[in-house]
C-alpha cells in the first residue's frame, strides 16, 4: 500500500480507517454484529482502460453529473421521501418510458420512507402494480392496497422470501434493486429474481453499484461489479473452450 493511501486511510477516523485498511487486503470487517471474512479485493482498472482509449474517445467521456430536465425527474422534486441520485432519472426515463404505456407489475427492493413506491405508481400506468420489499417491519405502513401499493417484509437474499413475492406478485415487467448495496446483497437478489420472477421481456436494474468501491460493502469474494463482467466473460465461454455448466446444460 501506497503512504499516499496510508494517510487517506488515517484521515477517516479510526473505525472507517481499519475498515478501509483491511478492505484493500481482501478482508471485510463488520463491527456490529462482528464479523469478518475473505471478499474480493477491489482493483479498479480505470487507468489501464484509460490508456487503451483513444484521445478522442478520452476526451468524449463525460463524468459530470448534469441535472436532468424530464417529467419523472420533475415529479421526483416534488415527491417527499425519494432518495435517489439525481442523474439517475435521465436514465429512468430512456429506459421506463415504453412501460408506461400499460399497466405494468413492478417489485422494487428497498422501501425505506415508502417515496419512491408513490412516485412509480404516479408516474408509471394507473392501473400498474407496485410492490416493495424490505427488511424493516415499519415499511408495513407505506403499503396502499387500494392503490395498487404493496409491501412485503423480508430479506432481499432469502430465496425463499423472493419466491413467495413472486409468486403473490408476478412476474415483474420491472425490478429495481435499491436495496442493502452490499454486494452479497445484488448477487443473490439478481440470482432469485432474474430468472424467477421477471418477465420475458422485463427490466433488471440494480441502482448504487458504486458501492462496489467502497469498504464495508463489499462482502463477498466477488463484487457484483465483477460478477456482472464476469457474465460478459461467460457467454463467450464456447469460443475460448473455458469449462462452463452452462455449456453442457445446453449442449
Amino acid at each position: 500500500m501506497s503512504p499516499d493511501r496510508i494517510t487517506e486511510t488515517r484521515n477517516r477516523g479510526p473505525k472507517l480507517a481499519l475498515i478501509s485498511l483491511l478492505a484493500s487486503f481482501g478482508i471485510h470487517l463488520k463491527l456490529r454484529p462482528f464479523r469478518i471474512r475473505r471478499t474480493a479485493r477491489v482493483r479498479p482498472r480505470v487507468r489501464a482502460v484509460e490508456s487503451m482509449l483513444s484521445p478522442e474517445l478520452l476526451t468524449s467521456v463525460d463524468l459530470i453529473h448534469r441535472t436532468p430536465d424530464d417529467e419523472l425527474f420533475r415529479r421526483f422534486r416534488k415527491s417527499e421521501n425519494v432518495h435517489k441520485w439525481h442523474h439517475y432519472f435521465e436514465i429512468y426515463s430512456g429506459l421506463f418510458e415504453s412501460l408506461r404505456e400499460r399497466p405494468i407489475r413492478m417489485l422494487e427492493i428497498g422501501v425505506f420512507r415508502g417515496g419512491s413506491l408513490r412516485m412509480w405508481k404516479d408516474w408509471f400506468h394507473q392501473d400498474s402494480v407496485i410492490v416493495g420489499i424490505d427488511i424493516d417491519p415499519e415499511c408495513s405502513q407505506y403499503a396502499d392496497p387500494d392503490q395498487d401499493v404493496f409491501v412485503r417484509i423480508g430479506d432481499q437474499t432469502d430465496g425463499g422470501f423472493l419466491r413467495r413475492v413472486a409468486d403473490e406478485f408476478g412476474p415483474f415487467d420491472l425490478i429495481l434493486d435499491d436495496g442493502g448495496h452490499t454486494t452479497t446483497q445484488m448477487i443473490s437478489s439478481f440470482n432469485h429474481l432474474f430468472c424467477g420472477a421477471l418477465a420475458a421481456d422485463g427490466i433488471y436494474l440494480v441502482e448504487d453499484t458504486h458501492t462496489n468501491y467502497w469498504p464495508g460493502y463489499v462482502d463477498s469474494r466477488m463484487t457484483f461489479m465483477d460478477f456482472c463482467k464476469g457474465l460478459v466473460d461467460l457467454i463467450h465461454a464456447p469460443y475460448f473452450g473455458a469449462h462452463s455448466k452452462i455449456g453442457r446444460a445446453h449442449v
